[in-house]
């Protein structure tokens, strides 16, 4: 059995004969071109990294501008924790924090290097800068009223050894020569500077400034794209939370964010992601994870969606993730490939995730400068008829809520519909738990599938077990048919339902309630 690696420098996998790591970096790996792909123990990856992440937020539940100043140092430790682990479980191993909450972050980037806890390798701006009637001028900004304040909050920062500074001047409250004095003065501490760009004039005015990086992306014009390639600066556009809060509601949300201006942002990524693609722009990858919707493991799936949605090739989104994607943070010759002198920062899988992206959220191990993260493994298999108990508990609560069910199905029904081998009902275990499923009913005559159910454990949800359980369910349909047509009724008041169909791709027809008739 051997072990291969995707070398992402030259787009090809290799064999690793022989390996040493040394005090946590790669030392001495002696490889071969692969010829073959049989008896392949594992597929390794260097582990991703996230250029726009906010660890102190809560990625399912924005928090209002009147309770942020009631959080407490306690609680939000314990959010990034629960953010940061996430994103290591799944391969994540460097992050980078675009601040948030004052100067918190930098609290908590002492608390991590005095942890003994796993975490991924943290860097982060410390805050970030507005003005009042600015972006995010009440949910802890740093509020900026000239450039001498500006400069004192470098030092600041300079003097709690961050070397980056993120400016929010989406409404453009920073004139274009203060903008400009703003970001001299950061470069002069040495400093990269990034710019909050939902639009084109913002992200105009921001290069003109000098800026090194664009957080986000909109319709930009040829000029500014011009602009960006010539000088160099790099794009982080953060489509997946684009699309994520495109398909979350807010309407019942006590935040400042409009579905309209959701929509609106999400529309402009999708017309500008081919052409920074297409042209020779650097092109990071970035979450944004921490914002409505986005969990913080989310940049392996902007990948996914990059590939699916616009067909843009695993190479270049490797060479995007890892080679471009470390120069935000001026780690690109420590992390992001699997190299001498690199961090031994790695994942392995058991089939070729290039082949099938989905491997991508269920890695098999991963490694932190040479340390195997323990993980909870999530196990996905189809059903039996001694996995029917356990489903039992749940079902009072489905996902699919059709109110009173108190004996929606039995026990002996259950037993008898995993048992069916044309049906496919798959189960989500950790340990042996169930911990979520996905029930369906195949009519093969007209290559129609019933979702009939699909649920996820209070404590397990919002980390893509759903969305794992869901594409199980559709390779192993793959497997019996060569098309077939997925119908899911759904309460229409049930929101988290449709949301969840929604970014699954099903199309809404009328919004229709399940019911049931016990005779």
């Amino acid at each position: 059995m051997k072990k291969v690696y995707y070398d992402i420098e030259t787009a090809k996998w290799k064999e690793i004969l022989s390996v040493e790591i040394r005090n946590g970096i790669f030392s001495n790996i002696k490889s071969k071109d692969i010829n073959d792909f049989e008896e392949v123990e594992e597929y390794i990856l260097p582990g991703f990294i996230d250029a726009h992440i906010h660890i102190l937020e809560d990625p399912y539940q924005i928090t209002s501008s009147k309770d942020t100043l009631k959080e407490t140092f306690e609680l939000l430790w314990e959010r990034a924790v629960i953010n940061l682990n996430e994103a290591l479980d799944s391969g994540v191993t460097t992050v980078k924090d675009l601040g948030g909450r004052f100067f918190i972050s930098i609290n908590i980037r002492d608390m991590i290097e005095k942890s003994n806890l796993d975490f991924p390798n943290f860097v982060t701006s410390g805050c970030y800068f507005s003005r009042n009637g600015g972006h995010c001028d009440n949910r802890g900004a740093i509020l900026i009223n000239s450039t001498t304040e500006f400069y004192n909050h470098l030092q600041h920062l300079k003097d709690n050894n961050i070397e980056f500074v993120k400016i929010l001047n989406d409404k453009q409250v920073f004139p274009d020569a203060e903008l400009k004095s703003m970001v001299d003065s950061a470069h002069k501490f040495g400093m990269i500077v990034s710019i909050h760009a939902f639009h084109n004039d913002t992200a105009l005015s921001a290069v003109k400034a000098g800026v090194d990086i664009l957080e986000h992306a909109a319709d930009f014009s040829d000029e500014l794209l011009e602009i960006i390639e010539a000088r160099g600066v790099i794009v982080v556009p953060t489509y997946v939370s684009a699309y994520d809060g495109c398909f979350t509601s807010c309407e019942d949300l006590d935040c400042d964010i409009s579905d309209n201006l959701l929509k609106e942002w999400y529309e402009s990524e999708c017309k500008v992601i081919n052409k920074l693609f297409d042209r020779n722009i650097k092109v990071a990858l970035g979450s944004d994870g921490g914002f409505l919707g986005t969990p913080c493991n989310s940049v392996i799936r902007e990948i996914r969606l990059l590939h699916e949605h616009f067909n843009i090739s695993i190479e270049k989104l490797m060479k995007s993730a890892n080679i471009i994607t470390p120069q935000t943070i001026r780690r690109d010759n420590q992390i992001g490939l699997i190299k001498n002198g690199y961090f031994a920062d790695y994942i392995c899988y058991e089939k070729n995730p290039l082949l099938d992206l989905g491997q991508l959220d269920t890695p098999k191990k991963v490694f932190l400068k040479g340390k195997e993260i323990k993980r909870e493994k999530t196990q996905y298999r189809l059903l039996s008829q001694e996995d029917a108990i356990q489903l039992m508990d749940y079902l009072s609560n489905p996902f699919f809520d059709c109110g009173n069910i108190d004996d929606f199905w039995n026990l002996e029904e259950l037993k008898e519909w995993f048992s069916n081998k044309n049906d496919v009902c798959a189960g989500a275990f950790i340990e042996g738990k169930l911990i979520g499923f996905c029930l369906t009913h195949l009519h093969a005559e007209v290559h129609k599938v019933h979702l009939e159910n699909i649920f996820v454990i209070d404590e397990y949800r919002k980390q893509g077990i759903a969305h794992n359980l869901f594409d199980y369910m559709k390779n192993q349909y793959s497997k019996k048919l060569s098309n077939i047509r997925l119908i899911g009724l759904v309460n229409c008041s049930n929101k988290k339902a449709l949301d969840f169909l929604v970014k699954e791709k099903l199309i809404l027809g009328d919004k229709m309630i399940w019911t049931q008739l016990n005779i």
